[in-house]
């Protein structure tokens, strides 16, 4: 996408540039739909909508969507149905004593498949704590399709991925006879990734009552990996490689050897969690990769940023903030190009509440190639920006966009290849583009200057480097 952004930098506009990654590996004769966090969100809203509608309700409370303790973005789920709810002009009320019904939900990591998924339930209940189960059987049955479109990508993806190495496998070169001996010489063959690692997944079980969301980009924001995949993807193209002058004539096998690279990397990274920590302070996800990240915290009267010492909480990286404390993230890009860095807090990007016209649409803050920058909060304009706090109950805007914190906080910072639009995008990008407790509020009003640069951005990010940190409950 082209944008103009703040160089700590911001984003102006933006244009896709690269394409869904569950949908991209497919074969041109197949395409498969992905679904989206705000499709299915969207489909909740209208069963929703229609129930309570029937039971003359207007309002409704939400209550906690339950993940794996180490995500920490039950809270975006609960936020975003709370934004649709409340835009189709119901009433949510924190108290639950104040409404008849309540919406909970949980969700679960599926990495059985070619591609991490995520499967997410929705339940109904009334005053009493019983289920409406008339809703969970609306539930299943709006969610149908999703689930059997998400099955269909999934088989589709794994019976290409195993075809394409198949077709690889079965490649050779002519023979050369060998000098100075009349022993007949071996063919030569190329072969590519092992088969084992590259035939058709088992069937991944996607329960009835389950709607699966299977877009790439949605499916990081929720897990919250660590891990770089550009030293993967370059393995998988070989080394040295070069790719045509025109990404029209880039084939659909070099792209997904290069996107199931990227996927095994990404499944690897959510089922074994682990992270390269430089110092004691400065996080990434391995010790080659240049995409790092750094927590810095200064006390609520205090005036200096320090580096929070990271603990590794079962291969997470954890940062101990405390309740009050002013905190920033200080991002490093030691690539040789530039990247467009989309910094979430507890799933909320930080240029959610920009003034500027384009910023909170491109989301991205730009690092240019072998420097840092440091953001100390929600940008507000190209001078200020309203700080990261640490806090036991939310406060101002934040408060109205936000359903309860979870349990356990995050930064995630997703890493996209940058670059100026009259440049040659990296290989990279190329390659993978075109075809209730402590938690963190709008603290006050920092200075906190940054410049508006122009870049193309790969929608596919290359790197995530995610940090947790504790929500204590409220007094």
């Amino acid at each position: 996408m082209t944008a103009r952004t703040p160089a700590g930098s911001l984003i102006k506009k933006s244009t896709h540039f690269a394409l869904a990654l569950a949908v991209f590996v497919l074969t041109a004769n197949a395409p498969a739909h992905a679904a989206s966090l705000d499709e299915v969100i969207g489909g909740i809203t209208t069963q929703v909508s229609n129930f309570l509608r029937s039971k003359n309700e207007s309002s409704i409370s939400i209550g906690a969507f339950d993940g794996p303790p180490t995500t920490g973005t039950g809270r975006k789920i609960a936020s975003d149905i709370k934004r649709h709810l409340e835009e189709s002009g119901l009433t949510i009320t924190d108290n639950a004593l104040e409404a008849n019904f309540e919406l909970r939900g949980e969700f679960r990591q599926n990495l059985d498949g070619p591609f991490p998924i995520v499967a997410l339930t929705v339940k109904l209940f009334d005053s009493n704590g019983a289920e409406v189960t008339s809703f969970r059987d609306r539930f299943r049955e709006s969610t149908q399709t999703i689930r059997q479109e998400a099955r269909d990508n999934l088989d589709s993806v794994a019976q290409a991925r195993s075809q394409a190495a198949e077709e690889t496998a079965g490649e050779t070169t002519a023979q050369t006879p060998s000098e100075n001996t009349d022993e007949p010489t071996s063919p030569e063959t190329t072969t590519g990734e092992s088969n084992s690692t590259q035939q058709a997944s088992p069937a991944v079980v996607i329960k009835d009552d389950e709607a699966p969301i299977d877009v790439s980009a949605d499916v990081e924001k929720l897990t919250s990996p660590t891990v770089d995949v550009t030293r993967q993807v370059e393995q998988a193209l070989g080394e040295g490689a070069t790719l045509p002058e025109s990404d029209a004539e880039i084939s659909r096998e070099l792209r997904q050897k290069a996107i199931a690279a990227r996927d095994k990397a990404l499944l690897a990274a959510l089922a074994k969690p682990k992270f390269h920590l430089d110092g004691e302070s400065i996080v990434a996800a391995d010790e080659t990769s240049p995409f790092r990240i750094e927590i810095l915290a200064r006390p609520a009267n205090g005036s200096e940023y320090l580096p929070v010492t990271i603990q590794d909480k079962s291969g997470l990286a954890f940062a101990p903030l405390q309740e009050g404390e002013l905190y920033a993230v200080r991002i490093y890009n030691d690539a040789d190009f530039d990247v467009g860095v989309e910094l979430l807090i507890d799933g909320l990007n930080t240029l959610e509440f920009s003034e500027q016209p384009g910023f909170k649409e491109t989301g991205k803050w730009v690092i240019r190639a072998h420097s840092s920058g440091t953001i100390k909060g929600y940008h507000v304009n190209n001078e200020t920006v309203d700080a990261f706090q640490i806090a036991a109950r939310p406060t101002g805007p934040v408060q109205d966009r936000l359903a309860n914190p979870d349990r356990i906080g995050t930064v995630l910072a997703g890493f996209h290849v940058a670059w100026p639009e009259d440049q040659t995008p990296p290989l990279v990008a190329r390659i993978l583009g075109q075809s209730r407790n402590l938690l963190t509020i709008r603290g006050p009003r920092i200075e906190a200057p940054s410049d508006t640069v122009e870049r193309v951005f790969c929608k596919t990010a290359v790197a995530f480097v995610g940090v947790r940190y504790l929500n204590p409950k409220p007094d």
